[in-house]
């Protein structure tokens, strides 16, 4: 069995501009980064679309045909804030308009999801999308952020990552991908 879900993937260079925005900007009030939880490594940063849960060979080569169908444009997404989710302890980059290329595209998923009952039972959409970059798991609040305008994150594709854990922490390696359209 494997943990999959659909992302839209930050290139090596957007994954450098977050890491080192993080580093920078972000303090708690004794100034150590260290203390606001534990960060997510930069090979990690994506942002999540559908995200699936456990699934076998067969519901994977399904999944792939899944992503085969969609056909949609590229997406950008303004990232203009610093959130905080208590309940699952996530210190994230959030936007406060979501781009509709990105509803979309989520949307598409989700319509190709349902398709799929032995992969539709295990699938839950969240009740709200809110596409965002996770920074810090286990936070413990909301940190100060020293200087903050904007980021734009552009995409040209979306992907099927499967989540790995080991003793290191877990790794998202990518399974599939396909082009988003111009």
């Amino acid at each position: 069995m494997r943990r999959l879900f659909f992302a839209l993937p930050l290139s090596a260079e957007q994954k450098q501009q977050v890491s080192d925005f993080t580093l920078h900007n972000l303090h708690d009030d004794s100034n150590l980064n260290s203390n606001i939880g534990k960060p997510v490594s930069s090979n990690n940063y994506h942002i999540t679309l559908a995200f699936i849960g456990q699934v076998t060979d067969e519901q994977y080569r399904q999944l792939v045909e899944l992503g085969d169908k969609i056909f949609a444009p590229f997406c950008q997404f303004n990232a203009d804030f610093i959130g905080y989710w208590s309940k699952p302890k996530v210190l994230y980059l959030g936007a406060e308009k979501v781009p509709e290329t990105i509803k979309q595209l989520q949307l598409m998923l989700l319509s190709e999801l349902e398709k799929f009952p032995q992969i539709n039972e295990r699938f839950h959409p969240p009740k709200i999308f809110k596409p965002h970059i996770t920074l810090y798991r286990k936070a413990k609040y909301l940190v100060g952020v020293d200087e903050f305008g904007e980021m734009v994150f552009h995409f040209e594709r979306f992907c099927l990552f499967e989540s790995i854990s080991t003793n290191q922490g877990v790794i998202y390696k990518e399974l599939h991908s396909w082009p988003l359209f111009d």
